[in-house]
């Protein structure tokens, strides 16, 4: 019964409300909203445990007041790129970045890289990769579900076309939500770290 309303909803507000190309615009956008925001609440899921194995519980507090200032500087980089891109291709190279940063902590988590005896990182506490993953996480959050995804979404949309098309966005991301903190549970024993930060990067 609640499948019945759900598509007659769905078949009135918006297969039957909006053209045929627009409708596959959203489609898309719906498929790339809910693997973003999967992948978004599979990493923050896992975020604090893999900084108190890296790093110790007690400093979580702290790399969550460095985090803010690392965005910062993440998202003059990102101003950077938005002049240097069109909108798509600013969006497949943002990704990329990311994508190819996951694929790094998964690798480096599983062959650490003797470097905690050089001066650079020998005053960070526990490992480095622990702190970085952590910023590099939150500002995931920050400029691709927000400021990415959104700009690109209410440049290419037109207001009629978004009340039809916001709404099916919005429910994807709503069980992207839920299933990437069910794959964390789910798989996190079996897989590792290494294994979610490749799943991560697989699907961005």
């Amino acid at each position: 019964l609640l499948f019945l309303l759900f598509h007659r909803k769905l078949k009135k507000n918006f297969i039957d409300a909006i053209d045929s190309e627009e409708r596959t615009k959203f489609i898309a956008l719906s498929v790339t909203f809910f693997l973003i925001i999967g992948v978004y609440w599979m990493l923050r899921s896992m975020k604090d445990a893999f900084i108190t194995e890296l790093v110790g519980v007690g400093y979580i507090r702290q790399v969550k007041i460095i985090s803010p200032f690392a965005f910062v500087i993440a998202l003059l980089l990102y101003n950077k790129l938005i002049g240097s891109f069109r909108r798509h291709r600013l969006f497949f190279v943002v990704c990329s970045i990311y994508a190819l940063a996951f694929s790094l902590m998964g690798y480096f988590y599983a062959y650490p890289f003797p470097v905690s005896e050089s001066p650079l990182v020998a005053w960070i506490p526990g490992r480095a990769l622990g702190w970085i993953a952590y910023i590099v996480i939150e500002s995931f959050g920050g400029l691709v579900v927000n400021a990415l995804f959104w700009s690109f979404v209410s440049n290419t949309t037109t207001t009629i076309s978004a009340k039809q098309g916001y709404p099916l966005i919005f429910l994807a991301g709503q069980i992207g939500s839920l299933l990437g903190p069910g794959f964390v549970v789910g798989f996190s024993e079996s897989i590792g770290f290494d294994g979610l930060f490749y799943t991560a990067s697989v699907i961005i």
